[in-house]
């Protein structure tokens, strides 16, 4: 199990980087490369809508527990994405 959280500015340029954070957690949680890419796309989505709310800081909180990654980003908007993640072993 692990938890990351990060906030950024409402600007746009800082998506990449979110998408960039949301892959490496799937990847260092165990998904499968094309999983972690689709997870990072929708995570970068999901920053892209909430930056729409400028001057209100974005938040993005990842975690993995035992079934699955969850990333959770807000801000006036944003969303939830949710990836299976392999069993802990």
């Amino acid at each position: 199990r692990f938890d990351v959280n990060a906030s950024f500015p409402a600007e746009a340029r800082h998506a990449a980087i979110v998408r960039a954070l949301a892959v490496q957690a799937a990847e260092y949680a165990g998904c499968p490369v094309e999983v972690a890419q689709g997870f990072g796309a929708d995570a970068e989505s999901a920053f892209a809508r909430a930056a729409a709310n400028v001057g209100v800081p974005v938040s993005i909180r990842i975690e993995r527990d035992a079934a699955e990654i969850v990333a959770v980003i807000s801000s006036g908007s944003g969303g939830r994405i949710v990836r299976p993640a392999p069993t802990l072993g």
